[in-house]
C-alpha cells in the first residue's frame, strides 16, 4: 500500500510538472522609459516576441529604429516593416549550454537595453514582452509637441505678417506717389459748431475736402479756448444722410485724431473715405466724440 502511495504521489507530480511545461503562452508588460531596461530568457525553439504601442519604422522626426545584437550566434532576430513588433529567438543547439546576449534596440525616441539568456526550463518562457506608453510622459511628450508646433506657427505667422507689413508699406509709398502727380480736387465745406461743454467754449471747425484719386479726405479743426480743461478725443464718425430717405447712416471711414488738444491750443484731424462710396445728392455729417461731449458739423 505503502508503495502504491509513492507511485500515486509521483503521478500527481508528474502530471502537475507536466502542465507546467505544457502552459500557454506568458505575456509581461514593461512601461517604457526613455532609457528601458530588462533581462528575457529565451527558450530555444520558441522566442519572444517584443511588442511596441507604435509601428517601429513610421516616417516622422523621430529616432529612426536600429536593432542591435551581441551575441548574433546565439540570437537571432526577425522583423518585418509596417509592424510593431520584432522576434528574437535562439539558434538550434543553443540549448545545449547556456548563452548570453545583449540586445539594444533605440527607437522613437526610446533607449532599450534588454539582457538575454538561454534558458531549458519552459516555465521562464515569455511569449510577448508588451511596451507601453507612461500616461504622464505621453501627456508631457504631447505637449512638448504641442509647444514645438505652436512655436513654429507662431514664428511662421510673424514672418508671414512682416512680409504682409512689408507688401503694404510698398503699395502704400507707391500709391502716395501716384497720387501726387495730380493735384488734389478741393471742395469748400466752411461749416462750424460752437458749444459749451462743462463750462468751457469749443469750436468744431470743417473747411474743405481733398479728392485724391480715388479717395475723398474730410480735413477739420477743433479749437479748445478753455484756460485750465484740456480736451481729450474719443473718436470721430462720418455720416450719410440720404436725400430720398433723410436715413443716416455711417460710413466707413480711416481716420487720424488728435489724442488729446491743451488748454487754449488747436488739433487738426482728417477722415479718409473711398470717393465711390460718396453720393453727392446727399448730405454728409461728421460727429466727433470728446471725454466732455460731442461735437458735429453738418453740410
Amino acid at each position: 500500500m505503502a508503495g502504491r502511495g509513492v507511485a500515486n504521489a509521483g503521478l500527481v507530480l508528474l502530471l502537475i510538472l507536466s502542465q507546467r511545461t505544457l502552459a500557454g503562452p506568458r505575456q509581461r508588460r514593461v512601461v517604457l522609459k526613455p532609457y528601458t531596461t530588462l533581462s528575457v530568457r529565451i527558450v530555444p525553439n520558441l522566442g519572444t516576441r517584443f511588442i511596441f504601442p507604435f509601428v517601429l519604422d513610421r516616417p516622422g522626426p523621430w529616432i529612426p529604429f536600429s536593432l542591435d545584437l551581441t551575441n548574433p550566434a546565439v540570437f537571432s532576430s526577425h522583423r518585418d516593416s509596417g509592424r510593431n513588433f520584432f522576434i528574437i529567438t535562439a539558434r538550434r543547439g543553443a540549448e545545449q549550454r547556456r548563452s548570453y546576449g545583449t540586445l539594444y534596440v533605440t527607437v522613437c525616441g526610446y533607449e532599450l537595453s534588454i539582457a538575454l539568456s538561454t534558458t531549458t526550463d519552459r516555465a521562464s518562457d515569455v511569449s510577448d514582452v508588451i511596451f507601453e506608453r507612461d500616461a504622464k510622459a505621453q501627456a508631457s511628450r504631447i505637449q512638448r509637441a504641442v509647444a514645438r508646433r505652436t512655436r513654429a506657427l507662431e514664428a511662421r505667422y510673424r514672418r508671414k505678417l512682416a512680409a504682409l507689413h512689408e507688401e503694404v508699406v510698398a503699395r502704400t509709398r507707391s500709391r502716395i506717389g501716384v497720387l501726387a502727380l495730380d493735384r488734389p480736387r478741393r471742395r469748400r465745406i466752411e461749416e462750424e459748431q460752437e458749444r459749451m461743454l462743462n463750462g468751457d467754449r469749443v469750436a468744431l471747425y470743417v473747411p474743405e475736402s481733398l479728392s485724391f484719386g480715388p479717395y475723398t479726405a474730410f480735413v477739420f479743426r477743433l479749437r479748445n479756448d478753455s484756460a485750465v480743461h484740456s480736451l481729450k478725443i474719443d473718436s470721430a464718425l462720418l455720416f450719410e444722410i440720404s436725400a430720398a430717405s433723410g436715413r443716416v447712416q455711417p460710413l466707413s471711414a480711416a481716420s487720424r485724431l488728435p489724442q488729446r488738444i491743451a488748454p487754449g491750443r488747436e488739433g487738426r484731424g482728417v477722415l479718409t473715405v473711398m470717393q465711390a462710396g460718396l453720393d453727392p445728392r446727399d448730405r454728409l455729417r461728421l460727429e466727433v466724440l470728446t471725454d466732455q461731449g460731442s461735437l458735429e458739423a453738418q453740410w
